[in-house]
């Protein structure tokens, strides 16, 4: 199947940007890779203009939500006095031959990721629902051509687990992840497998996720839906390694995560091994989990 995107840049002082814009879309049968709209020469994404893009991906169904955000340009500066934001108005996306085509309102800036202060990318659900119009400025003017738009090629991302050896640390909860990366986040990706229980006291647990390669990884958000008679977890580490490259990342934890112990949240917000933030020194690895 095919879809086309319309981005539509806000009226306001500096919507424009010289960046690129990315998508994933959500459907009823499905969700797309994230989706590179590539601003070649800096012909696209100026203040109060439309843009049109088109890709071909397996049928997702009627498109019910997506996740826009801005990502940097090859070649363009990202220093400190760049412009590094862009004023969205509104994402319109159309299946191929399709009678009607959902608009999302976003009317937020995206910034680059890093940006202090500042989200990157932005989760919208359909604002309404309206016939194809054929005039659209975007389908006018002159539209880039398929080629611009280029669908990342898939990374194997090997995920393991390593439950604590601790009294009661195993959980039935779901558990999901997601990866924050130099380039972009994964979304939340559940993390099921078959054949045994996972997740059980001193028990590793391993998953492949394929996804676009997200850069450098830089943190990972670990939680669970609290499911399950049993659903109190004691993290010890998580170990992630990109397949391809052979780039491996080791997450200290050696906490709870539990609505009654530890920080009594259901989630950890985890950096790398070593990285020092807030001027302190994280876990090792090999640290114990607290009594709690």
């Amino acid at each position: 199947g095919g879809y086309e995107i319309i981005i539509s840049v806000s009226s306001k002082k500096d919507s424009g940007t010289n960046h690129d814009i990315w998508v994933s879309l959500e459907g009823k049968s499905g969700t797309s890779e994230k989706l590179q709209l590539k601003n070649n020469a800096g012909r696209f994404f100026d203040k109060a203009t439309s843009d049109l893009f088109f890709f071909e991906c397996e049928d997702l169904g009627d498109i019910t939500h997506l996740r826009v955000g801005l990502s940097p340009r090859e070649g363009v500066d990202v220093g400190k006095d760049a412009i590094k934001q862009c004023h969205l108005h509104q994402v319109t996306v159309n299946r191929s031959a399709g009678e009607a085509e959902q608009v999302f309102v976003c009317n937020h800036w995206l910034s680059l990721p890093g940006t202090v202060g500042r989200k990157s990318y932005r989760k919208l659900g359909v604002t309404s629902s309206q016939p194809v119009n054929p005039d659209h400025p975007a389908r006018i003017r002159s539209a880039p051509a398929a080629s611009s738009l280029s669908a990342p090629s898939l990374t194997t991302y090997r995920v393991d687990v390593k439950t604590a050896d601790k009294f009661a640390a195993g959980t039935d909860a779901n558990i999901h992840i997601t990866l924050h990366g130099k380039t972009g986040d994964s979304g939340k990706q559940a993390l099921v497998g078959s054949g045994k229980n996972l997740f059980e006291r001193n028990e590793l647990s391993s998953f492949d996720l394929e996804l676009a390669d997200l850069g450098k990884l830089v943190k990972i958000r670990i939680e669970h839906d609290n499911a399950g008679l049993g659903a109190s977890w004691c993290l010890e580490n998580v170990i992630v390694t990109n397949v391809t490259s052979g780039d491996k990342y080791t997450f200290p934890c050696n906490q709870w995560i539990d609505k009654k112990k530890g920080n009594k949240e259901l989630f950890r917000v985890l950096w790398p091994e070593g990285r020092k933030v807030d001027g302190s020194e994280l876990l090792r690895s090999d640290d114990q989990p607290t009594e709690e």
